[in-house]
């Protein structure tokens, strides 16, 4: 499923994320914190997203399918 999204949303949804994630980021390094299960949890996320690279999450399947009626209901 291509063209989901115009240009206008994704560049929104970009600037959305980015604010989102500047203001957690300030919340989270306002004061100094020990991490020192940083590496334990930087492989895990590493092994995770090597299993997951190319798969599609299961309710892909289930908007691909439902989106054309929920657009014909809304009148989209």
């Amino acid at each position: 499923m291509q063209d989901a999204h115009t240009p206008a949303e994704v560049v929104a949804g970009w600037v959305l994320g980015a604010v989102i994630a500047a203001l957690f980021l300030t919340r989270v390094f306002e004061e100094p914190r020990k991490m020192p299960r940083a590496l334990v949890a930087g492989c895990g996320l590493l092994v995770v997203s090597s299993i997951a690279y190319g798969h599609h999450a299961p309710f892909q399947r289930m908007i691909e399918h439902y989106s054309s009626w929920l657009c014909q209901g809304l009148g989209l």
